[in-house]
């Protein structure tokens, strides 16, 4: 006993040992270069997702909300919470203020990979794989280190999901060993009410787990015990979906609203394609095999194809596992799931990834069987060395090539093979035949050996991973947009404007989520689940992004800034802004009041509907929304009249001077403009999208950075930007002359805009109370109906209630919401309630009433058994 007890010590010292030498070459030299763990690589969501998003939910917590007006322009808050307040593995970043959350992150990534490597041993222990300790840590640091988790450890609650995977797979190994269950109920619970989606993936892997489970352990297969524990499991998973119901159901209704999920794609049985193909074998051999830069040589890109690596040495001795197994059932289910997942790849996708695209996060699923399969493997080879050794050796063969046909592959594509894929290739190559050469030793030192290369490999690759890409450097934080000059602008307008208000700033393009850190509402929002309002909004008004998450803001698109009360605008030059007067500055930041902000609120007594509004020329529409609100469903307007002169803005042609050079067009004004440039650009028949970039200079020896415009045409369109910048001299396009046909210049005639202002400012919305989910005022109406449009996203759950009575808000104006209200005085609530949570809270309610009746039982039971038994004992 006390040899086990040693051995088991031994055991355990060895995995820390190894934990920790691994854990310190990856990441530590992060600390010591004084780099943050914030990527900027393809999508940067740890910079500008994850960053802000801890950041809101620190002030959050101060003011709580289910509906935040500065989440764009306004969302619901419980993604928020879901994924960064309910990870306990956040709470410690939040005890940091916003700027020094780079510290919180990695000790909270420390934290994960200790509970990481515990659950992951302990698993494997359960598995009861070997006694050996080498077998066993290797086994466990295949799971701890796997490529899945250190390249997507920097998602940091994609991190934080894997760890619960693990441990949610060793509570239901103690389920169906021990038939203790609620630690697997407890640990599924609080996963579901982090993040449905993860828990989607999971629960459809459970149940496959379950089955291969089954069938390989058990040599006597028994259909009544088969189903009935699968129905006992079942319960159980149903049990806990059922305690995370306070979130888990509003969190599901917010991804069912968003047009990013859904009947997208189809499902399929078509053969994966041969790059399909090659990219999921690949996938398997490093996280660092396709490159540590944005060349992904495969299928989607490799941010979005999360890695299988397990360490080469599980790739080369897997298939020891399939010689002579003692049941054929293990060829059946373990051979029938990897051949549907291999040949049918994207079609495997589209299931676990609940039908709505082609990604490969799922892919973390395989890790611990793989890692489960090396440590089997490895024992199957101590204990029959030369059946080990031919397959082995087979196996190596047909690896390598595999490889020589993927550079080949590589090559035939004409995919650039940059310098660190082929030190990838060069790895593995090099680590197979190191991995062989340790397989002829002795069998006293061959584990050794075989250790020291495994944790030799494991590191490299993790070190690779974590540090070759791009780490930001502390010394950058005093030049982020989350950080600079702007904080104080926001600050002094808090003390200045108590009225609601949003900000647009005229730089920081792609920090979309900056009023998340810096708490103000503003115009641009990422979210991956953004609402199909958004979507519309960016679709009828061809913003930026179309379709997608990321909502840029509105770009040239003035007239939506006056529509949503953007009062005011920070920009980093003090140009002539037409309709904006400089109110004061910070430092290299200058603040711009909009002279044509509305209030928020503005009465419309005529609509145009969404068909005739799409055939307008596009810098018609605009001008259009000062007149008549865009409406969806014109059933609803009775009483309201349809706008009848769209032709109420002018616009005239002003004189320049054309020079195409090679790259770019420049056109010279034959006098500075003192009205808004319209610039109508009309692109040639081509192949593609032509994008590049428009600035008006007033400076000819000075050209900003942020005064610069995207441009995107595709072939054969007319298109239409606004430079709002008075004083200009010269357009500069930077588009290549062989790509247009045409380009015009026009001056916009503001002068019955203005009026048209003015007249929307006579009949004002009066705010009596205003908060995040209530909103009371009054309007008076002289008219028998008008529409009263509101800035607030359009979403379901807000509740318009008129002079008490509940009407139906309409959208409008592509994504907004509007009510009709009658003559006289109008009383007009705005409230939003979110149903999702009542149901939520009755649904945790009872799902814990029945854990504890069902423990309250249990103990009842086992009270009364203990006592009859003692009553049977006492008579004898």
């Amino acid at each position: 006993m006390r040899i086990k007890q040693s051995e088991s010590k031994r055991g355990k010292i060895l995995y820390i040992l190894t934990i920790c030498l691994v854990f310190g070459i990856t990441y530590f030299p992060i600390l010591i270069n004084h780099q943050m763990y914030m990527y900027l690589d393809i999508g940067a969501d740890t910079y500008c997702s994850y960053w802000p998003s801890l950041s809101y939910v620190k002030n959050w917590l101060s003011q709580p909300t289910t509906w935040d007006m500065s989440l764009g322009l306004g969302a619901p808050t419980i993604t928020q919470l879901c994924y960064f307040l309910i990870d306990p593995f956040n709470w410690i970043i939040i005890l940091f203020r916003p700027s020094l959350m780079y510290i919180g992150i990695f000790i909270s990534l420390m934290f994960k990979y200790i509970v990481l490597a515990v659950v992951s041993y302990l698993y494997v222990q359960k598995m009861n794989i070997s006694n050996d300790n080498i077998i066993c840590t290797i086994a466990a640091s295949c799971i701890v280190f796997s490529g899945w988790f250190v390249g997507w450890g920097q998602h940091y609650n994609y991190a934080t999901m894997y760890v619960f995977f693990i441990a949610i797979l060793f509570m239901l190994e103690k389920w169906m060993q021990e038939s203790r269950w609620l630690g697997f109920v407890i640990v599924l619970a609080y996963l579901c009410m982090m993040t449905p989606y993860y828990s989607y993936m999971i629960l459809l892997f459970l149940a496959l787990y379950y089955i291969l489970r089954y069938f390989c352990i058990n040599r006597k297969v028994v259909a009544k015990t088969f189903w009935l524990d699968g129905l006992k499991t079942a319960g159980l998973c149903l049990l806990a979906i059922g305690c995370s119901g306070i979130f888990f159901l509003p969190a599901v209704e917010e991804i069912l609203n968003s047009p990013r999920v859904g009947g997208t794609y189809a499902l399929g049985v078509n053969v994966a394609s041969f790059k399909e193909f090659f990219s999921f074998v690949m996938r398997a051999f490093s996280n660092n095999i396709l490159g540590i830069n944005r060349n992904f040589a495969g299928y989607r890109n490799y941010y979005e194809a999360p890695f299988m690596y397990v360490g080469v040495l599980g790739l080369l001795l897997i298939p020891i596992l399939f010689y002579k197994p003692n049941s054929k059932r293990i060829y059946y289910v373990i051979g029938a799931i990897g051949v549907f997942s291999v040949l049918f790849a994207p079609s495997t996708a589209l299931i676990f990834n609940a039908f709505s695209s082609i990604t490969y996060r799922w892919t973390f699923i395989y890790v611990p069987i793989m890692a489960l399969g090396t440590g089997i493997a490895l024992e199957k080879l101590k204990n029959n060395n030369d059946t080990g050794q031919k397959i082995i050796t087979g196996n190596f063969l047909i690896l390598f090539f595999l490889i020589i046909g993927y550079v080949n592959y590589v090559f035939k594509e004409e995919i650039p093979l940059n310098k660190e894929v082929f030190y990838a290739f060069l790895f593995i190559i090099l680590t197979l035949v190191l991995y062989q050469i340790s397989l002829t030793l002795n069998v006293k030192i061959r584990y050794k050996v075989i250790y020291v290369l495994f944790i030799a490999e494991l590191s490299l690759n993790a070190f690779c991973s974590v540090n070759s890409r791009s780490l930001i450097p502390v010394k950058k934080i005093g030049n982020m947009s989350y950080f600079d000059e702007s904080n104080d602008v926001v600050g002094y307008l808090n003390q200045n404007d108590s009225g609601f208000y949003r900000i647009s700033k005229r730089y920081a393009y792609n920090d979309l989520n900056d009023s998340m850190i810096q708490h103000y509402s503003g115009e641009k929002y990422y979210c991956s689940t953004l609402s199909s309002s958004y979507w519309n909004i960016q679709n009828i008004f061809d913003l930026q992004g179309k379709n997608s998450n990321y909502f840029k803001g509105f770009n040239d698109k003035q007239f939506l800034r006056d529509i949503i009360c953007s009062k005011y605008m920070i920009s980093t030059t003090d140009n002539n802004i037409y309709g904006h007067d400089m109110i004061a500055n910070f430092g290299n930041k200058y603040l711009y009041i909009n002279e044509n902000a509305l209030e928020f609120g503005i009465l419309y007594d005529c609509y145009i509907s969404v068909n005739d509004f799409n055939n307008l020329p596009s810098y018609k529409k605009g001008d259009v929304l000062y007149q008549a609100c865009v409406i969806e469903d014109i059933k609803e307007m009775e009483g309201l009249s349809e706008i009848q002169d769209t032709d109420l803005f002018e616009i005239t042609e002003i004189g320049y001077s054309l020079n195409l050079l090679e790259d770019c067009i420049e056109l010279t004004l034959k006098q500075p403009n003192e009205s808004p440039i319209l610039i109508e650009i009309t692109s040639l028949e081509i192949q593609g999208q032509i994008k590049g970039t428009l600035c008006g200079i007033t400076d000819a020896n000075q050209i900003d950075v942020n005064d610069y415009m995207d441009i995107e045409l595709g072939s054969n369109v007319t298109q239409y930007y606004l430079i709002d910048t008075l004083s200009v001299e010269k357009v500069l396009l930077n588009i290549s002359p062989e790509d247009v046909s045409e380009v015009h210049l026009y001056e916009k005639n503001m002068a019955p805009i203005e009026k048209q202002i003015d007249d929307m400012k006579e009949k004002p919305f009066h705010i009596l109370e205003f908060r995040d989910t209530y909103i009371h005022g009054k309007v008076n109406i002289e008219r028998a109906n008008e529409l009263l449009f509101v800035p607030i996203i359009y979403d379901k759950n807000w509740h318009v209630y008129v002079n008490g009575v509940e009407q139906e808000a309409v959208i409008a104006n592509g994504g907004f919401m509007a009510v009709v209200v009658s003559q006289g005085e109008n009383d007009v609530v705005f409230r939003y309630e979110a149903k999702a949570y009542r149901y939520g809270m009755v649904l945790t309610a009872c799902s814990i009433l029945i854990i504890a009746a069902i423990l309250g039982g249990r103990i009842l039971y086992v009270k009364t058994y203990r006592s009859s038994d003692a009553g049977v004992s006492s008579e004898r």
